[in-house]
This record gives C-alpha cells, structure tokens and sequence, in this order.
C-alpha cells in the first residue's frame, strides 16, 4: 500500500516499531516498510483490517492490495470480492503459462458467489446447496449423503446433470435442453 505521510512510520507504539513482538495495532502481526523502484513508500501488514487501513489518513485507498477475501467482502461487497475472485483466479491459473477461457472461471466465481456470501466449492459448500441427494453424493461423501437422504425421506427430481448421469436420463444441457413439441412428418423421397 502507498503511504502519503511518513512521519506516521517512525511513531514507536508499543515498544519497537515493526517487530512481530509488538502489533501495531490490534490484529497486526507484522509490519514492514519499504521503497519500491519508484522510491514511493510501501508498507506490508500481515494480519491487518482492510477497513481499518483504508479510512487511515495516510494510507492511499486506490493502492491498497490484499489477499483476503473476507477484509474485500467486508469493504466492499459480493460485488468487489467476485471481482477479486476473478483477478486472483486468473493470475494463479496463468502464472505457469497454462490457459484457462476466462468464461470457465467467471462460472466457478459466479457459482461461489450466487446467494450474496462467498460459498466453498468443497463438501462444506455442497452440503448448503438444495441440490438433490444424488447431485450431492456425485461430490463426496457418498454413504454419509445416502444415509441423510434415506432417514429424512428425501426426494430426487433428476433435474441436475450428475443425478440424471447416474440414472441413465439425457441430462437437460447442450442437445438434451430442447423438446420437440410436435412430430412433423417425413416427407417421402419418391415423387408421382
């Protein structure tokens, strides 16, 4: 993060500046500053409040960086960490030169990001879904779903892609999404 006034960095607080031993502040456990190649000051916080850093006079909000999903879901929204999502999403899966379609990513985001909190993709995220008991044993735990489903008597509408896999049903993607409402007949190749 950029720093506007530096006198704000050589106020001791509690004991030495910038050692682990002492937080800055409250959540803080590290604090270190730096010149980049620009000779603009940087300060690196590991353990900081997002919200706290941004309304601090001496701190520049468009610079601010992190890798905290929840300090970005807690400043700015669904909106703002979908966002972040997507950027640290993309930059990961290319960082080795590997191409991933950006359609393919914006699904898993939007996927994690569709009730308006950030969902797991993990068994913990699929246990909070309303998917049917097929869909959710596809996932993982696979006994431990058939159990549930079989004591609280629920039932599978075969609507979702893996239930419909499972039970041999053309699933409801690609050429399976349409129905033909009326047979027309087949004109005959003869003529009289």
């Amino acid at each position: 993060m950029g720093v506007r006034n530096h006198r704000a960095l050589s106020t001791r607080r509690r004991g030495d500046p910038f050692t682990q031993r002492a937080p800055v502040r409250p959540g803080v456990t590290h604090l270190s500053v730096r010149k980049d190649h620009h000779q603009t000051l940087l300060m690196e916080a590991r353990g900081a409040c997002l919200r706290e850093l941004a309304a601090h006079p001496c701190v520049s909000f468009a610079s601010l960086r992190t890798n905290d999903m929840w300090d970005v879901y807690d400043l700015m929204g669904i909106e703002g960490t979908r966002q972040f999502l997507l950027d640290e999403f993309t930059k990961i899966m290319s960082d080795d030169g590997s191409f991933v379609h950006p359609s393919h990513v914006q699904l898993l985001i939007d996927i994690m990001t569709r009730h308006g909190t950030i969902t797991s993709i993990s068994r913990y995220g699929m246990k909070k879904e309303s998917a049917g008991p097929l869909s959710r044993a596809s996932f993982e735990e696979v006994m431990d779903h058939f159990l549930t489903a079989s004591v609280f008597q629920e039932e599978e509408d075969l609507s979702g892609v893996s239930a419909s896999i499972i039970c041999g049903k053309r699933a409801k993607i690609g050429t399976g999404l349409c129905d033909l409402l009326m047979k027309l007949p087949i004109p005959s190749s003869s003529s009289s």
